[in-house]
């Protein structure tokens, strides 16, 4: 029998997971995956997964490594910046599973991350981490990395996300579009759920699972929980006015986001009172 084509996965992020799972479960290819850091790591936030999504899940198998972690929000609302009166509640969970067949999960990323990559093992993919792609051969199909070491394939998948190494070897530096700024910043930071309950202007906030956002000029917030309801995970958008200097990521200053919002309502002050920002 001939051997199955062998595609190589460019970055082990969200997408280059995803990828590798869909190949693999179709039955008719090898997986590699390789990814540039020394390990995978648990980064960044909350996701909502509506159910375009959770249905991919739940067929490759990956619901099973997500059940205790999911938040299924009963409710979405938005609420008036200044005082946090309701402008608007639409119900979600259960009524969005039985309208799509499929639920609408809150997720940390961390979470989802790590049942991509279980289910991944369980499929026996190869992941490598330490393995960051520095040049590929288009036309013979190979990857070589940063020890020098070439990998023979099939298929190149780029997936090494905003700054991609695949992006620049496939264009040329000086044809590939770089990321662009798109005008807004965001501070995202969590708060436990457990420490929220004891707080008058908060426990509303951690009693239900909803997805609140907080509307107003020029910016918003949006928070919800994470974490089989343990955490509170809030982003908050706000316009780039100048006078931040651009960056993929940096630690934020708790005074520059509460001076940002500081004629919001009291549920926002506190929050921002005790939070980790980054």
């Amino acid at each position: 029998m001939a051997p199955l084509p062998h595609v190589v996965v460019v970055g082990c992020g969200l997408g280059g997971l995803a990828t590798g799972i869909a190949l693999k479960l179709t039955g008719g290819f090898e997986v590699t995956l390789l990814e540039a850091s020394r390990e995978l790591g648990d980064i960044g936030a909350g996701i909502q997964v509506s159910p375009n999504c959770s249905r991919l899940l739940i067929r490759w198998g990956c619901e099973k490594y997500l059940r205790d972690t999911v938040v299924l929000p009963k409710y979405g609302r938005v609420v008036r910046w200044q005082n946090g009166k309701v402008l608007t509640q639409a119900p979600m969970m259960p009524l969005i599973e039985q309208k799509f067949g499929f639920p609408h999960w809150n997720v940390h990323r961390g979470d989802l991350h790590n049942a991509l990559r279980q289910r991944l093992e369980d499929m026996g993919v190869t992941i490598r981490c330490n393995a960051k792609v520095v040049d590929a051969d288009l036309r013979a199909a190979s990857v070589t990395l940063h020890s020098g070491e070439q990998i023979p394939c099939d298929f190149i998948v780029g997936a090494d996300g905003i700054r991609s190494a695949m992006r620049d070897i496939l264009f040329g530096q000086e044809d590939s579009v770089p990321p662009q700024a798109t005008g807004d910043y965001c501070y995202r930071f969590t708060c436990n759920i457990e420490d929220m309950t004891q707080d008058p202007a908060l426990a509303h906030l951690a009693d239900v699972a909803m997805a609140t956002g907080w509307w107003g000029p020029e910016k918003h917030v949006v928070g919800y929980k994470l974490r089989g309801e343990t955490m509170y995970n809030v982003v908050t958008v706000f316009p780039d006015d100048g006078s931040m200097e651009y960056q993929y990521k940096t630690a934020g200053e708790l005074s520059h986001l509460r001076e940002l919002y500081r004629d919001w309502c009291p549920e926002y002050d506190f929050l921002s009172a005790s939070c980790s920002v980054i």
